[in-house]
This record gives structure tokens, sequence and C-alpha cells, in this order.
């Protein structure tokens, strides 16, 4: 568990150092940037906190089974962590007008993805599932319904299907995978079978129906997407 805590802090703090640390460059340009990068340090500063004081107070309403407010606090945290990641590309695009750095240099210290409560809860899994370590089943259960609160979920529910439970599929997370078209897709593609929860969703994207479609052996009577709902009907193919 301590190698898991030590591993995270160092992502977190690549991901989000943006240069903060680095005071050996005294070249006029550096410290016009780091004048300019000052105030939005500050504002990620402040959203960290918020998204902080988020997290624990989703904690603690899903310790006293408090549903309601544990999602509302869910999507707080998530609001400041899309934050922190929208200043933290500001200071990314800031490095490139200011110290002429270019985007190979600068997207060494910002992740493409937020470093939202979703995600650090499937990568404490892959962590564990990485290095062997044992996990408790009430931190399993935290961590899997941190994923299924987050607005980010969807991804990370599949995610999670697909590197954690081996192609699984897991029942809980459905309903929640099911409102979105690509990662409806995703869902069935790495379970292997058909997601029927999924395909009104699926049926909105013309691409993406019709990989579906050809994938498990669906003929439909609409004449293409949009219409799974009302006519999808199964012609062969892996169940």
């Amino acid at each position: 568990m301590e190698t898991q805590i030590v591993l995270i802090a160092v992502a977190i703090a690549l991901q989000y150092s943006v240069f903060a640390d680095d005071d050996n460059d005294d070249s006029p340009c550096f410290k016009r940037f780091k004048r300019l990068r000052t105030p939005l340090l500050a504002k990620i500063e402040a959203a960290r906190e918020e998204s902080t004081s988020f997290r624990q107070k989703y904690s603690e309403a899903y310790r006293d089974g408090r549903r309601q407010d544990a999602l509302g606090h869910a999507a707080s945290a998530y609001e400041a962590d899309l934050e922190i990641h929208r200043l933290s590309r500001e200071v990314e695009l800031l490095a490139r007008s200011a110290l002429k750095a270019t985007r190979d240099e600068t997207s060494l210290y910002i992740s493409r993805l937020p470093l939202t409560h979703a995600r650090e809860a499937f990568e404490r899994q892959m962590i564990a599932l990485g290095f062997g370590l044992q996990r408790t089943v009430e931190e399993i259960a935290y961590d899997e319904q941190i994923i299924l609160d987050s607005p980010a979920g969807a991804r990370y529910a599949v995610l999670y299907v697909d590197k954690v439970l081996g192609g699984q599929p897991w029942g809980a997370c459905e309903s929640m995978v099911a409102q979105d078209s690509e990662w409806s897709h995703q869902y069935a593609s790495v379970t292997g079978r058909r997601f029927e929860l999924g395909e009104p969703s699926i049926s909105t994207k013309p691409v993406l129906w019709d990989r579906y479609c050809r994938r498990f052996g669906i003929s439909t009577n609409h004449g293409g997407a949009g219409g799974a709902a009302s006519g999808a009907t199964r012609t062969g193919g892996p169940a």
C-alpha cells in the first residue's frame, strides 16, 4: 500500500508541476514566463484544494450512506479536476509561446486526460494488480463506487472491465455506460458480447452502429442507425 501511494503521488507531481520548481533559468524570457504563470498556479492550487475538499465530503457521504450527497460531491470534485487540467493546459500553452517550447517538451508535464477521482480509483487498482498488492474488499468496493458515481465513470468503467476484470461483464456499471454511445460500443468490444442495453445509444452513431452490427451479426429493419430499440435482430455471430 505504501508503494502504491508513493507512485500515485509521483504521478500527480509530474502531471501538474508545469515547471513550478524550475528556478535555474534567470533569462528575461523565463522570468516573464514565471511572472505570467504565477496567477495560473494560484488558481490551480485553489482548484486542487476544492477538489480535495469535495473528495473528502464524498468519502464521508459514502461512509454514511448518503447517496445523493455523494453524487453531488462527486460531480463537484470532477468539475474542480477539469479546472485543474484546463489551467494546467494554459500554463503549457504559455510555455510554448513565451519560451518557444515545443509540444513534445511541454506535453511531458500534462497528461492528455484530467486526473479525476475516477481515474485515480482505476489506477489504484491497476497499480495493485501490476505490483501484486493486496487490497481489502472494502477498498476495492470504495474505488468501484467512485467510478460508478463519477461523471467520467463510463470511460473508467470500461477500462476497469477490460484491464482489471479481464473482459468479464460488470453489471453495476451497465446502466451508466449505456448512456454513452462510444463507451457502450467499447464495452461490447471488451466483453466480446452484444450489449443490448447500450444499443439505443450506439445506434445514434452511424459508424459505430455499423461496426457493432457487423461484429455481432445484427440485421436491422430500420435502414440505418437510430432504431436499435425498434428492430434489431440477430443473424449470427458470438453470443
